[in-house]
């Protein structure tokens, strides 16, 4: 600040410069003497940041700063659900979940973003490439809970598909998770019939009955299915 032009501070040429490079060149003085430089850093280590001030009179101030920049590393995506080991069916909403981290920035500031693109039947020969496959967006907010969770359901339609989970800091700053399921068509009911007793049995009061039946289902093997007698 330069008290011989308190009423001119505003008028003063500003220029800011990180190792010798010009930068802000749009920066001005407030009338409280204020400047400022939003500047991002593309190199790591030592870092030279020099400011220089001339006043409407030609005379000259300038201040300098070493700092010692570090590399800021990208977030992370984990992928908790859908992981493969459930029965997904297209008439059924999927459970989404994924956590978020960041080493330098808190996790409630960064955006986790759902998507979906086809993938390949691992039980063919054929070798599609994915390059050209478009992603679509999953309908769950990108908001991460104080943990960094982000949850929520929705439908997917049948077929192979790649579940990509991104974790956003910033445009230039991104780290992502995915796994590939399979969505089934509708769910199926399971069909059950009980083969013992039958309908008219007689039954004596004291007598031990041994029941039996039957359960299958379209969709999954016998051996998944839950049973219960009431």
């Amino acid at each position: 600040q330069d008290n011989t032009y308190e009423d001119q501070l505003n008028e003063m040429e500003v220029f800011w410069t990180v190792n010798g490079d010009v930068v802000c060149e749009d920066s001005t003085v407030d009338l409280g003497g204020n400047t400022t430089c939003e500047h991002t850093f593309l190199e790591t280590g030592e870092t030279e940041i020099n400011l220089r001030v001339v006043s409407p009179g030609a005379i000259t101030g300038e201040s300098t700063n070493i700092v010692f920049v570090e590399e800021n590393a990208n977030p992370t995506a984990e992928i908790l659900k859908p992981d493969g080991t459930a029965n997904y069916y297209s008439d059924y909403p999927i459970t989404f979940e994924g956590r978020l981290s960041d080493v330098e920035t808190s996790v409630t500031d960064l955006r986790g973003y759902w998507r979906f693109q086809e993938a390949d039947d691992p039980d063919t020969d054929e070798d599609e490439s994915q390059s050209a496959s478009t992603s679509s967006e999953i309908d769950i907010s990108a908001q991460p809970n104080e943990e960094g969770i982000v949850s929520g359901q929705d439908y997917l339609p049948q077929g192979w598909w790649e579940i990509i989970l991104e974790a956003e800091e910033s445009e230039n700053r991104i780290g992502l998770d995915q796994t590939t399921i399979y969505i089934r068509g509708e769910n199926t009911r399971p069909v059950c019939q009980i083969s013992n007793p039958t309908d008219t049995m007689i039954i004596g009061n004291n007598d031990i009955l041994e029941l039996s039946g039957t359960a299958e289902d379209p969709d999954i093997d016998e051996s998944e299915l839950y049973l219960t007698w009431s």
